[in-house]
């Protein structure tokens, strides 16, 4: 919060400010790694996109179920950035952490599985998950995948 609220919002530091903090914080932490200008903007990056949901509330009872929040904190680091770059909705963030985590997707599957076109069937997919029971959905989901070779 504090590099995103002085390093965006205020423009209160000038534009070598994250540098400044990685380098400080590299002499202060020597051995953790981490904590690089780039890796400092990652995390600026993840706090804005996640802010909204997790601040000035009860943790995101509204938002996340409890599988979503376990699928959340299973779901690594660089993961999540790149689910970031690449999603507009917080549905859409929320069907590929559900997929990292269940089905062990590397960062490279990832991106592969969003480029795709399995994308859109999974996505359908997901959707007849939350509306229908679990054999109606198979049910579709195969009558679909023809749909999508």
């Amino acid at each position: 919060e504090y590099i995103s609220r002085n390093s965006r919002n205020g423009q209160q530091w000038g534009t070598n400010a994250i540098e400044v903090i990685s380098q400080q914080l590299q002499i202060e932490l020597p051995g953790l790694r981490g904590f690089s200008e780039t890796s400092l903007k990652k995390m600026r990056t993840f706090y804005e996109a996640w802010s909204d949901i997790f601040s000035n509330r009860p943790l995101a009872t509204d938002d996340l179920t409890p599988f979503d929040l376990d699928s959340f904190l299973k779901v690594g680091f660089t993961h999540h950035y790149e689910i970031i770059l690449k999603t507009k909705s917080l549905d859409e963030r929320l069907f590929y952490i559900r997929k990292c985590s269940t089905e062990f997707w590397s960062v490279e599957k990832l991106k592969y599985n969003r480029k795709s076109k399995k994308r859109h069937h999974y996505l359908i997919i997901s959707l007849f998950v939350y509306v229908f029971n679990e054999v109606e959905t198979q049910c579709i989901a195969s009558l679909l995948r023809g749909c999508f070779k």
